[in-house]
Parts: structure tokens; sequence; C-alpha cells
């Protein structure tokens, strides 16, 4: 009976994995309306990654300080990556992929979809850049232990049926003492509250598909009927995902003009209030409530365990299974380093 549940559980994680696939297949992040686009020559191609950067960047506007030396220096120091081996989960349309290709990494990027691999290996073909540009899931890289000293995804494991399992992945592949910066979607961001009300209550959404369905029908591409999964936490929680990776620092990021989305626009008091209210107060709120939270951290050069529950434990045999170049010290007494200090 055990066997049969188990088999059952890969199965549907199967179905789920391949359902998310085929959507962000067919409806590429470009942020130019998720779907392919008919380009035939390289001035096409061209033309069509300067769109998705400008609309990219027009959209996160808030990673970047006020006169930045590189976009998103609020996130990311250039200084603290430039020329090592770096590892970026969901590659999309290329852009951070080139990004830190011109910054002189050793860049290896990963896609779940193939028109994600073949969109960014066109595009450092056209700027005669090199990466390693690979097919695969996060939840199973096929890449060796400790390879990277620094992994970037930018909202992309909050759409696996496995984030906990690709987590475990960036533990494995990451060296002792590297670095990360992930972002997830945030569980009490504004967004989430005006899709729950809007759609979920006065709706009624809320009691055909659920509190999950709901937020991944809307999260993007909703008119598409939104990806198959979308999932979010909040701060205390993207810690607890993280385990036992070290978050030095989070951070919460939108566009300031969500700032406002839960004023009602009837009578143009939305529109009104978007007219006057200041923008540092529409920053300060979506420092708080914005729809992304961003985590930067490090693994530890020593294990350890900072959670007592199965995925938070570094030393337990999920993780340590695929961790060959790290030994767990023995203690004063016998035991394990890492849970028997």
């Amino acid at each position: 009976m055990k066997h049969r549940l188990g088999k059952a559980k890969i199965l549907t994680e199967k179905r789920q994995l391949d359902a998310v696939r085929q959507w962000w297949d067919n409806h590429p992040m470009d942020y130019q309306g998720y779907n392919r686009k008919e380009l035939e020559t390289d001035d096409d191609y061209r033309a069509f990654f300067q769109r998705v950067d400008a609309s990219w960047w027009n959209s996160t506007k808030q990673i970047n300080s006020f006169n930045p030396c590189h976009l998103g220096d609020r996130l990311l120091d250039q200084s603290n990556v430039s020329g090592r081996r770096v590892l970026e989960i969901g590659c999309g349309m290329g852009t951070w992929t080139q990004t830190f290709a011109e910054w002189g990494c050793d860049v290896t990027a990963i896609d779940l979809t193939p028109y994600a691999v073949e969109m960014t290996r066109k595009r450092l073909e056209l700027e005669g850049l090199k990466a390693r540009v690979l097919e695969m899931d996060a939840g199973d890289m096929q890449v060796s232990s400790e390879e990277f000293d620094f992994i970037w995804s930018w909202g992309v494991i909050h759409h696996s049926p496995h984030t906990e399992r690709v987590v475990r992945e960036i533990v494995r592949v990451l060296k002792p003492g590297g670095e990360f910066g992930i972002m997830v979607y945030y569980k009490y961001s504004i967004h989430s509250m005006y899709v729950f009300l809007r759609f979920g209550l006065i709706h009624g959404e809320i009691f055909r598909y659920g509190w999950q369905d709901l937020q991944s029908r809307y999260s993007e591409g909703e008119e598409y009927g939104g990806p198959p999964l979308a999932r979010s936490w909040s701060k205390r929680g993207l810690k607890r995902l993280l385990a036992p990776l070290v978050v030095e620092r989070v951070s919460f990021h939108s566009d300031p003009e969500v700032a406002l989305l839960l004023l009602p626009s009837r009578f143009g008091i939305g529109g009104l209030a978007q007219r006057i209210v200041p923008l540092r107060i529409k920053k300060l709120i979506t420092a708080r409530w914005g729809h992304c939270i961003f985590a930067y951290g490090h693994k530890d050069l020593k294990p350890s365990c900072r959670g007592s529950t199965e995925l938070e434990c570094f030393c337990h045999p999920s993780v340590l299974g695929h961790r060959s170049k790290i030994e767990v010290e023995v203690g004063q007494h016998g035991t394990p380093g890492c849970c028997g200090e």
C-alpha cells in the first residue's frame, strides 16, 4: 500500500511538472503578452531582446538605486559576482544570463522549457557571449555537487510543484561559502490581498478554486488562465524553506504604482489617490508589502542544522546523500558535528 501511494505521488508530481513546462513553453515570460513571437531575421531577434530588457528593467525600477552603478545594484553587487561560477535557475529570455556573461562570469543557465533555452542561446549568439544554457528541471539538476560560487533565481522556483526539492538541489550544488539571490512571491503582498478581496470574495471564486489556485490564476498571464502553480511565502516561511542556507537580508519589491491597488476605483477614488499620494509614500508601502520577496545569503562553510524538520536539516540523509565533497565532522563525544554538537 505504501509503495502504491509513493508511486502515485511521483506520477502526480510528474503530471504537475509537465503542466508547468507546457504552460510556460506556450506562454513565455517576455513582458510582452505571454505568447511566442514570430521572429525571422537577426534584426528581429535583436529588437525583440531589446524590448524584453526594456520592459523588464522598467518593471523592476525598485531594485535600482537612485544613480545605479549597474542595473539591479540594490540587490546585487557586481564585484561580488564577476568572474565567478554562476548558476541561473530559470533563464527565461536571457536578460540575466547575458548580464552575468558580460560581467565575465562562467555561467550555467537552466530552464524547464525548450523555448527559453532556444531564445537564450540565440541571444548569446547574437551578442558573441558564451554560457552553458541547458534544458533542465531544477529539482533534479544534472550538475556536480558544490560546483557554483553563486546561484541566482528571479521569480522561478515558486512555479515548481516541488520547490523544496529545488532548494535541496541548490544546497547541494552551491559551494560552501557560496552566495545566492532568490526571489519568490510574497504571501501577504498587496497583490495577493487584492486578488483575494476582488476575485475571491466579491466574485466568489475563492469557493470554487481555493486560495492557492486563485492566487495562481491571477499571478500573471491571467488572460490565459494563469500558470498551473504560483506559490508564495511569508518572510519567516521563506527562511524556513531556504534552510540550511543562511539568509542575510530580505527585501520586498513591486512597482510603486501597485501600492494603492486596494483602494476602490469607484467614484475616481483610486485614480485621485494615485495622483496625490507622493511617490516616496508608495515606495514605502511596496517596500513592506510588495509582490516579490527577495532573499540574499550564503551557504555555511560548515554544515549546521537550523531547523527540526527533514527539509530544514542540512545533515539529513536526503541532503547528505548528494553531498559527496563535504564530510560531517565528528564531535568530541563521537556524534556528528552537525546535529550532535
